[in-house]
């Protein structure tokens, strides 16, 4: 439900949960939480939209390409990182947005 409606740090959330129930390396968990945040976003977009909730087309036709491209370039970074690179990426990423949301008040 969390990244149905505010996808904000939800790819931190999904490698943190993935990183503690399916024991493998950090690069095929980074592809599955990509996957994961595609069926995820796009379930909601369906949901909302027969829901009868207003959606911003505009933003949709413009943030869609992006994530998807963002995706693809991150995962092919993620697969020449080595292993250490990669986790210390993500414990900095989660850590600075951890900090600025309660030091933020968000």
């Amino acid at each position: 439900m969390y990244g149905g409606y505010f996808t904000g740090a939800l790819g931190i959330i999904l490698i943190a949960a993935l990183s503690l129930f399916a024991h493998d390396r950090l690069v095929r968990l980074n592809a599955v939480k990509a996957l994961l945040s595609v069926v995820v976003t796009t379930v909601a977009l369906v949901f909302f939209t027969l829901g009868g909730a207003p959606v911003d087309w505009l933003a949709v036709a413009t943030v869609a390409p992006a994530t998807l491209v963002g995706g693809y370039v991150g995962a092919r970074i993620a697969r020449r990182s080595p292993e250490g690179v990669l986790r210390w990426a993500v414990v900095l990423l989660g850590t600075t947005v951890g900090v600025y949301l309660l030091v933020s008040g968000h």
